[in-house]
């Protein structure tokens, strides 16, 4: 099994990520994300609005986690 087949087989089924970061205030937030159910192929997006806090805050401080 490669790794890319392994991290598929993990987030297979997976509806929802919570995505951390720190906002511009130095506070941790955390903002949940939907899922695509396509053939995953060892990348991840995570498409978010320009005018988000995520979006804004991740350039200042690019340091996030998933869950």
């Amino acid at each position: 099994m490669t790794d890319i087949n392994k991290v598929a087989e993990l987030v297979r089924g997976i509806k929802f990520a919570l995505v951390t970061f720190v906002n511009h205030e130095g506070h941790l937030h955390a903002a949940p994300m939907t899922t695509q159910d396509k053939e995953f192929d060892g990348t991840v997006w995570f498409i978010g609005s320009k005018s988000s806090d995520l979006v804004r805050s991740i350039p200042g401080n690019n340091q996030v986690n998933l869950g």
